[in-house]
């Protein structure tokens, strides 16, 4: 029903109606729409729906990791706040997986790492949220977020001065003058 538009509005009704009381499996299924529409658009049931996966009482650590990052990055540079609420939401709950390269949820992690890296470029509030959740990142050791860090230190830390060879000297055999 959500990707149709007259039907969007009862639909984002239904789903915040069933985050508000439900359990993780419930929560789990309203989320399967970041799976099935192919891109969010910044309306009121939308926004709502955003609102209500924010919302403390919202437990997403049962939420599917399949397209979720993707379509929330989407909505940047649009709502930076409720993008980032989530997303530190979804590493709070995904925390255990992340770092284990046997689960599907650790495919996210790089997605959630770039993530962090715009919100930090958008500035303001946005860039406070993104420190947090790439330093959260590097915390739990999500898959990948320790070579983002290398990268960056590699190409913004502090680089040595390079060093001059120093030019070779001829020099005179001792005892000998040169011929006048």
């Amino acid at each position: 029903m959500w990707p149709d538009d007259q039907l969007r509005i009862g639909a984002g009704n239904i789903m915040v109606a069933l985050l508000r009381g439900g359990n993780k499996a419930v929560i789990a299924a309203v989320m399967d729409v970041f799976r099935v529409v192919d891109e969010l658009s910044l309306d009121s049931p939308t926004l709502a729906l955003l609102r209500a996966l924010a919302d403390s009482g919202t437990d997403l650590s049962a939420a599917p990791s399949t397209f979720v990052v993707e379509r929330l990055q989407a909505l940047l540079p649009h709502e930076a706040d409720l993008v980032a609420a989530i997303a530190a939401k979804l590493v709070a709950g995904w925390r255990g997986e992340l770092g284990n390269i046997q689960t599907g949820t650790a495919m996210a992690a790089p997605q959630l790492t770039d993530l962090a890296l715009t919100l930090h470029r958008l500035g303001g509030a946005a860039r406070s949220a993104g420190v947090v959740l790439f330093e959260t990142m590097i915390e739990i050791d999500a898959y990948g977020a320790r070579d983002t860090l290398a990268e960056i230190d590699g190409r913004f830390g502090a680089r040595k001065a390079p060093v001059r060879q120093r030019l070779s000297r001829h020099r005179r055999p001792r005892g000998r003058r040169a011929a006048a």
